[in-house]
């Protein structure tokens, strides 16, 4: 039985973890050859994240490699998953890991310093945990193994629901580098503009000192955003199987349906939420005694849970609703800096603008844009939570 509690600890993991190349316990003859093909090739895919998970992270394909012991080889099995441990230099991806994470504890406080940190945190405990567990396995039941293998199935999913967490994130804050690397070339030229005028006279001292502390600002904020991204990436690859240091092609995440939230059916989702909750399908199926009182207080947790299940999946439906009123005004505002932007171009090519007029327009629009792609993240975000709670993986509120 001690190995069924290890596959079950291994599959219900928070954040599973990878930490070398492609493994060989991949099934890909289950695959079509379009969708093998794209599993093997050096790009990351947002929807072929579940995939790469299932067949490439090493605590997934080890726990799915449980099920397939038998008496016979079990011995010559786990000495080649220790090998394949060996081989992908696993232990040194631990260090690496504790390096970044050493490096990211120094690094200034930044919005989602707390959140990579755990990540790193819960990725290295979980990968000293596989280094760590027990290479003995004991032959399993057909019920046994059909019962493990919907428990991995349902930790493929749970990290599915991080990974594209991560994935999404690094898409954002990939489009803000971007921007703010064009913010950041504008505000060099633009200072260089201001120093000349003020060199002539048509400025004062003021405006350099303004153009500098806007250029400063924007370069600690590309510095925090850069290693905050490379961090991120690091953390997206070990999750489907690339080595840390490793440089796939990260494709970008699909742009948000604002459109499918007219379309939503509370009332049904939140029924749906109930029946698929994986914290309620344990109270139902706990054992207990068969006393009155033991059953009544069993029923009297498992309405005050989906009581408390509704009001939350009430309160992810809020969100959906906040984030596409922002989304939209960050539209607007888009709309309105883009068509600065034009006029500020002409007016600059009639000489009705000066050079550094213009400069800061087109800095105003390159932000706009920015905001405008965070506000699309963000309500992605909240309907993707939404959907993943529909589905049962969901935290309810104590």
């Amino acid at each position: 039985m001690k190995k069924w509690k290890m596959i079950m600890c291994m599959a219900l993991a928070g954040t599973l973890l990878a930490g070398g190349s492609f493994s060989s316990w991949a099934k890909l003859s289950d695959y079509d050859a379009e969708t093998a093909a794209r599993l093997q090739d050096d790009k990351m895919e947002y929807d072929e994240l579940e995939n790469l998970i299932r067949e490439y992270n090493p605590e997934i394909s080890y726990a799915y490699k449980q099920l397939d012991f038998s008496d016979d080889d079990t011995a010559s099995t786990v000495r080649n998953l220790k090998d394949s441990i060996e081989k992908n230099d696993y232990k040194d991806t631990v260090k690496a890991l504790k390096e970044q994470k050493k490096q990211l504890e120094a690094m200034p406080d930044f919005e989602g310093k707390d959140a990579a940190l755990q990540e790193l945190k819960t990725t290295i405990m979980g990968l000293e945990s596989m280094l760590d567990a027990p290479s003995t396995t004991t032959k399993a039941t057909d019920k046994q193994l059909d019962k493990a293998r919907k428990q991995i199935d349902t930790g493929v999913r749970s990290a599915l629901k991080g990974t594209q967490t991560l994935m999404i994130t690094y898409d954002n804050l990939r489009a803000q580098v971007q921007t703010l690397e064009k913010v950041e070339e504008l505000q060099k030229e633009a200072l260089e503009a201001a120093k000349l005028q003020a060199g002539l006279g048509m400025a004062t001292d003021t405006g350099v000192l303004q153009a500098q502390s806007d250029l400063l600002s924007s370069q600690s904020q590309l510095d925090n955003l850069r290693n905050l991204s490379n961090n991120l990436r690091s953390q997206l690859c070990l999750l489907t199987g690339w080595k840390v240091d490793a440089t796939p092609d990260i494709g970008t995440v699909p742009a948000a349906d604002p459109s499918k939230i007219d379309t939503i059916d509370l009332t049904a989702d939140i029924l749906k939420a109930i029946g698929n909750n994986q914290t309620l399908i344990s109270q139902r199926h706990a054992s207990s005694t068969k006393s009155t009182a033991a059953i009544d207080n069993r029923l009297k947790n498992i309405d005050v849970s989906e009581q408390q299940l509704t009001v939350e999946m009430q309160r992810l439906y809020s969100v959906m609703q906040q984030k596409k009123v922002l989304y939209d005004a960050a539209n607007t505002a888009y709309q309105k800096a883009l068509l600065a932007k034009g006029a500020a171009e002409r007016q600059y090519n009639l000489k009705m603008l000066s050079r550094l007029q213009y400069l800061g327009a087109e800095a105003q629009f390159y932000q706009a844009e920015g905001a405008r792609k965070s506000a699309d993240t963000a309500l992605l975000q909240a309907m993707l939570d939404y959907d993943w709670a529909v589905q049962g993986y969901v935290s309810i509120p104590q």
